[in-house]
């Protein structure tokens, strides 16, 4: 067998040649040479095995003692099967594939002394832990013999567009704990070689989590532009740099220009070797390079030929890097110390926008807006939990729960879960996953909601109203029984609306993090009625615009009063639908063309048009149109207390390869947008000026994307989508999709989602547009309380934060049960002081890094502190009463 590696390896280095070099000819010249020696008269004869060694003794004494060298090239083979926990085959099927896999490392290791392996998804090395535990065994034993790296940072390789910034925290706190708990090894690379973009929260997520390197390969699958360089500083919103690398694996060609993607799963060959290396664009501060080897998607990683082509090109073949099996984590030392050389080192500040797989953002809706609902209500629990414990109405906090529906949530962000790229039978068990988190959270808010009411102090009954996000107000609807006209807090009444034994009532300030109780009454509300109809036009008159409609529902005109300015731009339509032909070259799901926008097809019918509720607090239309197989329900609502205008709509949507957009041509005049991502926002050009603007087509977002002049803007807030694009300066939000591939039903059947339209003074900031966002995304919760004597107060709030622009994301027992954890971020890019008031005194408190680990005492006055805050900065606090 070695003999036949030998030849081999010289016939991969003869195809990577030029035939005209010098190389060529003379590697040509000994392979001659030694197959003049082999007898292959009879392969059963003492005469072919007696030639067969003498073959072999001239390959060695003159090719690879002569012809190799130590190259001042090393090229860093990393032994890996990249393993997705679901795309073509489902969660079961995987836990199939880890087993087999990992077996086939175990077994080749025990052949091959040198051989080194890594393997990132502590998910993965869980389901092998609960399904095969002698196996799990000995990959323990294999770590602590430095053959085996388990390495990686997050629970799996996630999508890293869509999930929030708490998900990608705890994406990294599972991950870490799990490998520090299990091998005793804390990691430092983040390892996602097959993910669909990455944002720009990302660097400083890793610096705070204790992460020193990031690692992928994605990018180089760019249909327009290709990256500056393939080791960069990257640095992300807040100004965290981290060391970044893009791996280079790719056939070699003589046109380099032709070495276009990359891959995660190398062969380990000659070409690759070569590739990986000539495709390198930073030559110049290192010379070292990665190469991930192995079989993967769907498992198998490295074989014994891979092992074997290992041998031979770590002797140093002339012409090629010489490999050197390593970890990741010794590659990217050596590549840290390269750098650590470097005046400038290059630099990519922003987001990793990956110009591909734009439909990544939309595919499987129902999924996107099932994990949107698993983070909040993930987050809610643990505020609750915390608040209960913390004033001893529950014994014990739900870690065991909290544990199991974020491990669900995280495992169901994996990068071909989330955005929508399995099959059918994955996003059946995912739905089964989402149903079970959001009953078991509700279950427990429920409970919550009954301890509370029970113990609060009220002097008449009445509508304990609680909230887990910032003070503001809302709209409130509750069942009541037929003597209850309206409420009333501190005896002066609300604006309220009954009918059907359904109150509406407007809550004019719920607290920060907390509650307030209102009190029923008898009495109707009788104040006038702000809102004018005139069916016959369709024209309508709030407080705040004159709006006329057309005969379908659009919007021909939005007059803010206000202002004394038009809303919209002139001859066009706002909440205008819109149906393109969405054939994508390949990658159906994934993808969305820039093509797509050359055929544009409108919903031109209307079967309803009618005001379902003209109330004081606000006026309801309600829309049913029908299209092509599809039908869709919206109720527009104006409120008395809001420039906001939600659109709650109801699509049954059964199309095949139609991409539904709605859209609303502002009168704006600016070049930027300013679009939500995780613990910030970033700016967006809106003109395809350049390449990198043009392939930018398709955009994804979270809670809001604002186009805003000086003195004015408007805001789409959303609470579930997340494909935006700003064609012809508008507001345009991507709703459904309908691929074919790989799922043949994706998205068919019935959506329900929000968005809205935001009017404000100033830009995003002066306009509270966060703040708008993160009330269309949460509800508030209702429990009825009873004229009684308790030992709550009848409005509480858990803490109070002087600056609007320093968001309290989270609030949650610390994982080691000592005391609470706060994660607040600051949302304007701006240097900020504030003060943290608490209702109840703290003892002691503690600045941490992500991951809870204590690095700093806070001085506090007993009940208040002042935390500063960078641009964008993300702040974990630890208090203990």
């Amino acid at each position: 067998m070695d003999l036949y590696f030998d030849i081999k390896t010289l016939f991969d280095v003869l195809n990577v040649l030029d035939e005209r070099s010098a190389e060529f000819i003379t590697i040509t010249d000994i392979l001659d040479s030694a197959l003049q020696l082999l007898d292959l008269r009879d392969l059963q004869s003492t005469s072919f095995l007696e030639s067969a060694f003498k073959t072999q003794e001239y390959l060695s004494q003159h090719f690879f003692k002569q012809y190799c060298e130590d190259a001042a090239v090393i090229e860093h083979v990393v032994g890996h099967t990249h393993i997705d926990v679901a795309w073509l085959w489902t969660l079961a099927q995987t836990r199939e594939k880890v087993i087999r896999s990992f077996s086939t490392v175990i077994y080749l290791m025990n052949k091959y002394p040198e051989y080194k392996f890594m393997s990132s998804q502590p998910q993965l090395y869980d389901f092998v832990k609960k399904d095969f535990p002698s196996l799990f065994e000995k990959i323990k034993e294999m770590v602590r013999q430095g053959r085996w790296e388990p390495e990686g940072s997050m629970w799996v390789e996630p999508d890293c567009n869509v999930p929030s910034g708490e998900s990608l925290v705890r994406q990294i706190l599972y991950g870490k704990a799990f490998f520090q708990k299990e091998f005793n090894k804390s990691n430092e690379i983040l390892w996602l070689p097959d993910v669909f973009g990455y944002s720009a929260a990302l660097p400083q997520i890793m610096k705070k989590s204790g992460i020193k390197y990031f690692m992928t390969s994605k990018i180089a699958w760019n249909d327009t532009n290709i990256m500056p360089d393939d080791t960069f500083l990257w640095e992300g919103i807040d100004g965290s740099k981290i060391l970044t690398h893009l791996l280079t694996t790719t056939d070699f060609m003589h046109d380099r220009t032709q070495m276009k993607n990359t891959t995660y799963n190398g062969l380990l060959n000659a070409s690759q070797i070569k590739g990986a290396w000539e495709k390198y664009l930073n030559k110049k501060e290192s010379r070292h390079v990665l190469q991930l080897y192995g079989y993967g998607d769907g498992g198998g990683g490295p074989t014994y030929e891979m092992l074997e082509s290992n041998r031979r090109f770590s002797n140093g073949i002339k012409g090629f890097p010489k490999t050197q099996q390593s970890f990741a984590k010794e590659f990217f030392d050596s590549l840290s110390k390269d750098f650590s050389k470097s005046k400038q080192p290059p630099t990519w500040h922003g987001e990793l926008y990956l110009e591909n797989h734009r439909g990544t953002y939309t595919s499987m809706a129902e999924n996107k807006k099932a994990n949107r609902l698993a983070e909040i209500t993930n987050s809610d629990v643990e505020f609750l939990a915390s608040f209960l414990k913390t004033y001893n109405l529950q014994k014990e906090y739900p870690y065991s729960l909290m544990e199991r529906n974020w491990k669900k949530t995280m495992l169901n962000q994996f990068h071909d879960i989330l955005p929508g790229t399995a099959i059918a039978e994955v996003y059946e068990d995912s739905q089964k996953d989402y149903k079970d988190i959001l009953t078991t959270n509700h279950a427990f808010i429920q409970q919550a909601l009954e301890i509370i009411s029970a113990e609060v102090a009220a002097e008449k009954s009445g509508v304990l109203v609680l909230n887990t996000i910032m003070r503001r107000p809302r709209v409130i609807t509750i069942p009541v029984s037929k003597d209850i006209l309206g409420v009333s807090y501190e005896g002066k009444a609300l604006p309220s609306f009954k009918e059907n034994e359904i109150l509406t009532f407007l809550a004019p300030e719920i607290p920060t993090k907390g509650y307030i109780c209102y009190s029923f009454s008898n009495k109707t509300y009788n104040e006038e009625n702000p809102f004018l109809w005139d069916g016959i036009n369709k024209v309508l008159d709030t407080p705040f615009y004159h709006v006329k409609f057309n005969k379908l529902g659009e919007i021909l005109s939005l007059f803010d009063k206000s202002e004394k300015r038009e809303i919209l731009r002139e001859n066009e339509l706002g909440n205008h639908f819109v149906l393109y032909e969405d054939r994508p070259w390949e990658y159906d799901a994934w993808n969305i063309e820039k093509s797509y926008l050359d055929k544009a097809y409108y919903i031109d019918s209307c079967e309803e048009f009618k005001i379902t509720e003209c109330s004081p607090l606000r006026v309801i239309i309600q829309l049913k149109k029908s299209f092509l197989n599809s039908y869709m329900k919206q109720k527009i609502i104006f409120y008395q207390h809001s420039k906001r205008i939600d659109f709650e709509t109801t699509v049954d949507w059964h199309e095949t390869n139609l991409l539904l957009k709605v859209e609303f041509p502002v009168d704006i005049h600016t070049s930027k947008a300013s679009c939500d991502i995780q613990f910030g926002n970033v700016e967006r050009q809106i003109h395809p000026n350049t390449s990198w603007d043009q392939a930018k087509f398709e955009l994804c977002a979270h809670k809001w994307v604002d186009l805003s002049e000086p003195g004015y803007g408007i805001a789409l807030l959303n609470n579930g989508k997340y494909g935006h694009d700003f064609l012809n300066a508008s507001l345009r939000l991507t709703l459904l999709k309908s691929a074919v591939y790989p799922n043949p039903k994706a998205d068919r059947g019935l959506h329900t989602f929000t968005y809205a339209l935001y009017p404000h003074e100033g830009d995003f900031r002066n306009g509270n547009v966060v703040e708008e966002a993160y009330d269309l995304n949460h509800s508030v919760y209702t429990a009825e309380v009873k004229k009684q004597k308790g030992k709550l107060p009848a409005r509480y709030s858990f803490l109070q934060i002087k600056k609007k622009n320093v968001i309290c994301e989270t609030l949650k027992y610390a994982e080691d049960g000592d005391g609470i954890i706060l994660r607040l971020y600051e949302s304007w890019g701006m240097r900020t002081k504030s003060s943290i008031e608490f209702t109840k005194s703290i003892s002691e408190m503690w600045e941490c890094d992500l991951l809870e680990n204590k690095i700093s005492q806070i001085l506090s006055s007993g009940d208040k502190t002042f935390l500063s805050f960078n641009p964008y900065e993300i702040k974990t606090i630890f208090i203990k009463y």
